[in-house]
């Protein structure tokens, strides 16, 4: 792929770099969405044991299944997008939705669910390294996460007011921190690969550029 980089026009080189970088965000986007289907299919067994009542067990249910139509219509949605910028507001809904989720989970399952807990920060740090987005798109789900699991200990009672709150934060602004930081090396990363076609490329056509001078001037004098 770099050679076709390298032969094609100047002013399809960075139209050429934003497709791949394009194709490969959503390839990881497509990857991420269609495993999550297979915890989110797994919950229902663990649903099923914790539910203190049918009526707890039928909203968690209705949780799972909105989960799984957001999943089915975020792929549908991945898979049609043709920019960038489209992708982003994509992922960046799905983020949204997942924090949505995750909070509504913990309010229907039982207070102090430490399962529920720490598949929240994973979840934290899913918004950072398996949708990649711009690092604001980031920070607003995982802020609402975080604010919305502790708001939802704290409303539910002394089940979550404890020093483990403490403990659980600290994890969430962890996760928070090493999510960031992995986007921002991402972005960099991204932006060094670039500069360095871009001066690769360079060479190359100065190259081509200097090897056309030799021989129009072969063509002019005689070189022995």
């Amino acid at each position: 792929r770099n050679g076709d980089i390298h032969r094609m026009p100047a002013s399809a080189h960075p139209r050429q770099v934003a497709t791949l970088r394009l194709e490969s965000e959503r390839r990881l986007a497509l990857l991420t969405t269609s495993i999550i289907f297979i915890p989110n299919a797994l919950a229902f067994v663990v649903d099923r044991r914790i539910a203190s009542d049918p009526t707890q067990l039928t909203r968690l249910f209705g949780i799972r299944m909105a989960m799984f139509a957001m999943w089915g219509a975020g792929l549908v949605f991945l898979w049609r997008v043709t920019t960038r910028t489209a992708l982003q507001r994509v992922v960046f809904a799905l983020c949204l939705g997942l924090t949505a989720s995750m909070i509504a989970i913990q309010l229907a399952r039982p207070a102090g669910d430490e399962l529920t807990l720490r598949t929240s920060v994973l979840a934290s740090v899913l918004l950072f390294v398996a949708y990649p987005n711009r690092l604001a798109f980031q920070l607003i789900p995982w802020g609402l996460l975080v604010g919305g699991t502790m708001a939802t200990g704290i409303w539910r009672g002394p089940a979550l007011l404890r020093l483990d709150d403490i403990s659980l934060l600290i994890q969430f602004l962890l996760a928070g921190v090493l999510g960031a930081l992995v986007s921002i090396n991402r972005r960099t990363l991204e932006q060094d690969m670039s500069t360095s076609l871009d001066r690769e490329r360079a060479a190359i056509e100065e190259k081509e550029r200097t090897v056309d001078e030799l021989r129009t001037l072969e063509g002019i004098l005689p070189i022995c």
